[in-house]
Formats: C-alpha cells, structure tokens, sequence
C-alpha cells in the first residue's frame, strides 16, 4: 500500500458527515444506505493524497464501523480508510498514529465477523461503476492485516505501548468468526513479520507470543499455521536476544521454541502435503541450531 506523500501535523477531530447516534439512543443508528459510497468517495480522495477531509474520513470510517456491524462491505471499506490513515499519521510521526492503528486492528477483526454481504453494484454521475462483492472485500482486509496492520502492531507492543494490554486480553473464542478462521493465521503472520522487522535485546516479547499463543489455543481449525507462526516467533526473539548478548534470556526463548517445534510436528504427525514436510525440515533446522547456539542456561 504505497501512498505519495508525507503529512504533518494531522489531527483527528471529528468533523462527521454521518451524524453520530444521539447519547439517548440504546443501540447505533441504522447502517446508512449510502455508507458504502461515502466511505469509497473517502477512499479514493486518500489514496490520491488529498488530505483536506482526512478528519472527515476518519469520523466517517469509526461512525459506520458502530452502525454496520451486519454488512461486510462498510465495515471492510472503514479498516481500509482507517489503515490508510493510520499509515499517513505514521509517516508524519503524529502522536494521533497508534490510536488508529489499534482502530484499523480491531475494524479488521470485526469486518471477519460480519455476515457475508450480497454484492454491491454502485455508480457515480460521471457514469463510473463499481461492483463491490464479499470475497473481494474479504481479501483487502486479509493483505491488509497481514502486510500492514500486524506488523505495526507487533512492533508498538514490542516497544511496550499500550498495545501490550489489547494483545495479552484472554480469548474465551476465536475473535475469527469465518468456519475456516483464515484471518487468524493472517494476523499471526503479520505479527511473526513484524518480530522478525524489528526484534532486539530491547525488545518485549511477551505481549506478541501471549497473542500469538492465544490464537492457536482459541482457533483450533487452524492450528497447525498458528503453531507455525508462533514457532518464528520464538525463534527471531531467541536469535535477537542473542545477538544482543542476552544469552541466558535467550536460552530460555530457545526451550521455548523448542517447545512449540514439539506442538508443530504433533499437530503435523499425519499430514502428507509436499508444504508440511517442508516446515517439518525447516523447523528440525531451527532446532539442531537452537540447541548448539544457545548452551547457556535459562535464566528468566
């Protein structure tokens, strides 16, 4: 997701176009019929680089994220202008960043959850016509999640923001509603991605593998991926921390890769496929090597 230009001092009050629910209401407005094509007239603007109703975009993304809970469309729309945002406040290192990173998270956590809109025919005066459909929507948030969100999130929760507390929350269910829980293993490579970018000595681990293990405990349907990701976790945390001369922490995140290899080759014990084996290699790699470089006791 490349956008053309840096911004500073971008702000996020709200300037809204779809008015927000009276206090005195119990439960949100209604999903406004024309959400959809507010949300892309805001889509589009940021992805040319205009900025003048970046306010406006954002009031609009989290306004429809409240009202739309049902319809895949707005809500997958919403996470897309909240990520774009996300990345442009980034760029201009605004305080206002990791607010809607966590926002752009939990939009995409949600927009899984939605139930499977039909498809969307929309048309402008200018005579343009979209077609916007469930699975398409579907794959936006998934590239989404796992090429820009979790790995930003990874790396603020490493940093020890207050993305350490949304990462270590208890999972009594999946947050992936979707029968196969795809977005589970999307979220969990995109933070395995991120350990890898930026793990180091300095670094705080725990948050990331609490995730990371919560996920392969809560989405069973895919636990073998997880299981997977969590094991590169493990290991680029291992090999940072011992690169930075933290070897006795480094030891214990070792045993604990080790561990995880277990769980994998376990949950892998029957499978056949060409893609399997070769993870079963590459981890019998990971851990020859784990068990000759990291000789010195654990020491937590």
């Amino acid at each position: 997701m490349r956008l053309r230009h840096q911004f500073l001092g971008l702000s996020l009050a709200a300037m809204l176009v779809l008015p927000p629910a009276s206090a005195e209401e119990a439960t949100p407005a209604a999903c406004p019929d024309n959400a959809e094509k507010v949300l892309i007239r805001n889509l589009v603007a940021l992805q040319n680089g205009q900025t003048d109703g970046l306010n406006q975009a954002y009031a609009n993304a989290n306004a429809v994220r409240t009202r739309c809970v049902d319809n895949s469309l707005a809500v997958g729309l919403s996470a897309n202008i909240l990520t774009q945002i996300a990345i442009l406040l980034s760029q201009s290192e605004s305080a206002d960043a990791l607010k809607v990173w966590q926002e752009a998270y939990t939009a995409a956590i949600e927009q899984d959850s939605a139930p499977a809109h039909a498809d969307l025919a929309l048309s402008w005066e200018n005579g343009t016509e979209i077609t916007l459909t469930d699975a398409e929507m579907h794959a936006t948030v998934d590239t989404m999640m796992e090429a820009n969100i979790a790995p930003v999130i990874a790396s603020f929760a490493m940093q020890r923001s207050s993305f350490a507390s949304l990462l270590t929350t208890d999972l009594t269910a999946c947050p992936y509603a979707a029968d196969n829980q795809s977005r589970a293993v999307r979220e969990a490579k995109g933070l395995a991605d991120g350990v890898t970018q930026d793990a180091s000595g300095y670094s705080e681990p725990g948050p990331v593998l609490t995730r990371l293990e919560n996920l392969r405990q809560a989405c069973p349907a895919q636990a073998i991926a997880l299981t997977e990701q969590a094991v590169r976790a493990h290991v680029e945390f291992a090999d940072a921390l011992d690169e930075d001369m933290t070897a006795p922490m480094a030891s214990c995140m070792a045993n604990d890769a080790i561990t995880r290899i277990a769980d994998y080759r376990a949950l892998a014990a029957d499978a056949a496929d060409e893609a399997t084996r070769a993870t079963l290699t590459k981890m019998a790699t990971w851990e020859k090597r784990l068990k000759t470089h990291h000789v010195i006791a654990c020491k937590r």
